[in-house]
Parts: structure tokens; C-alpha cells; sequence
């Protein structure tokens, strides 16, 4: 019985950890967003949901990235960006990054 169990569970392990190490490589040097988005879908087949404003506030991009995490690469694609990501499934919504409040000093 936990051998059996055992190998229910290894693919679904398996399954995960291929999810969880999508690695990305982009070059590009200023191109757009879009451009962007597309090479990230193209490499891992996460698709994007996100509203045009997204698109026209981006400007131009540079970007060098080689083998790292889709996490990292989501991070410098939009460091200079007020958009904060979630990655459900095989998405990746954006949305506009929220405000932090405002400390007030006592």
C-alpha cells in the first residue's frame, strides 16, 4: 500500500517542481513591454491578463536577463513600474501596485 502511494505521489512532486523552476532568458534592448510579455509566454506558455494602461505607461525597455527564475524575471521587467503580478495556474494577471500608506512619526 505505500509503495503504491508512493508512486501516486512522485509525479505530482515532479509536476510541481516543474512549475515552481521555469527559467527565462530575454534580450532585449528598447523594445516594449508587449515584446516582453510575449518572449516570457513564447518560453513558458503562462499567458497575461492586464488592462491596455499597463502597456502605455511601460515606455521603452532593456532588459539582459539568461536562465533566471520567471519570478526574477517578472521582478525586473516591472522594477521601475507601479505593477505588482500574481501567477495563478498557467496566468499571470498584472495589476497596478497599491500604494504603501505613509508612515506618520508620533
Amino acid at each position: 500500500m505505500k509503495f503504491t502511494l508512493l508512486l501516486l505521489v512522485i509525479p505530482c512532486l515532479q509536476i510541481s517542481a516543474s512549475i515552481k523552476g521555469q527559467n527565462v532568458t530575454l534580450s532585449l534592448k528598447n523594445g516594449s513591454l508587449k515584446e516582453i510579455l510575449q518572449q516570457i509566454n513564447e518560453q513558458t506558455g503562462y499567458d497575461f491578463f492586464f488592462s491596455d494602461s499597463f502597456l502605455k505607461k511601460a515606455g521603452k525597455v532593456t532588459l539582459e536577463l539568461k536562465d533566471v527564475p520567471l519570478e526574477e524575471a517578472l521582478n525586473q521587467c516591472f522594477r521601475n513600474l507601479s505593477v505588482d503580478y500574481e501567477i495563478t495556474e498557467n496566468s499571470i494577471v498584472l495589476k497596478h501596485k497599491k500604494a504603501k500608506p505613509e508612515e506618520k512619526e508620533i
